[in-house]
């Protein structure tokens, strides 16, 4: 199977490297941060790249895209990429104007792609913090929170591995008093909370299943190695490497 680019895609990238090799230089890239004058310059090259129909690559030409697909998108996210382009085409193009078609209203979707397409608005995702107009949707801060205080309570132990010490008994502070695994439940909520809160329960759902089928392999191991460990002598404090 070959998954390499095809002679279009390939001839889509060439173009898009040579566009802004000659219109997106260091010095515009550096300047974005700076002087108001080089801003507008970042806002020209959007606009440009906007008429060049980079935005609408993966929009349907019924909403006022070209229609192609994810393989060209990604050719042109590659070139955007390595110029360091100053330009809101990930937000815009790879987030907001995926959230309108997956979870969009026919309304919302006639009004907003067709003007992303053409670069006349730009987008972001953001997330509602507290009470107010978003209520139901609002995602709070207490996910992190419990992230934090995972890490916080491991202190110096707290490590992406599975390491076991002989002779050491389980970790039981923090929330650990509680959970056997509550650095996992934080990651399932993450997985769970944040699709939801967009309007996205399919990718909740589907999501959260692959993370329970890797968090069964992953549990797995670790209980594997407690099991070793409570059946094997503490090192003693006389051992030498």
């Amino acid at each position: 199977m070959d998954f390499d680019f095809s002679e279009e895609q390939r001839q889509l990238k060439d173009e898009a490297r040579r566009f802004l090799s000659a219109r997106c230089p260091l010095s515009l890239v550096r300047g974005t941060l700076g002087e108001d004058a080089e801003r507008r310059g970042s806002r020209g090259l959007y606009k440009e790249i906007a008429e060049l129909g980079w935005c609408g690559t993966a929009i349907p030409e019924a909403s006022g895209g070209l229609g192609l697909g994810y393989v060209e998108l990604c050719a042109i996210a590659e070139e955007l990429g390595r110029a360091l382009a100053p330009v809101p085409f990930a937000s815009s193009i790879y987030l907001f104007a995926e959230g309108v078609m997956a979870a969009g209203s026919a309304e919302q979707r006639a009004r907003l792609l067709p003007r992303l397409a053409r670069g006349e608005i730009v987008g972001c995702l953001a997330t509602a913090e507290g009470s107010g107009a978003h209520q139901h949707r609002g995602i709070g801060c207490q996910v992190k929170a419990g992230r934090l205080w995972v890490i916080a309570s491991l202190g110096r132990r707290w490590t992406t591995r599975v390491i076991v010490l002989p002779g050491v008994p389980p970790f039981a502070y923090g929330p650990y008093r509680w959970l056997r695994h509550p650095n996992y439940a934080v990651v399932a909520l993450e997985f769970a909370v944040i699709p939801l809160a967009l309007g996205l329960p399919l990718f909740a759902l589907v999501f959260s299943a692959a993370n329970a089928a890797l968090l069964t392999y992953r549990i797995g191991l670790e209980n594997q190695a407690l099991a070793w460990a409570s059946r094997v002598q503490p090192i003693s404090a006389d051992y030498r490497a």
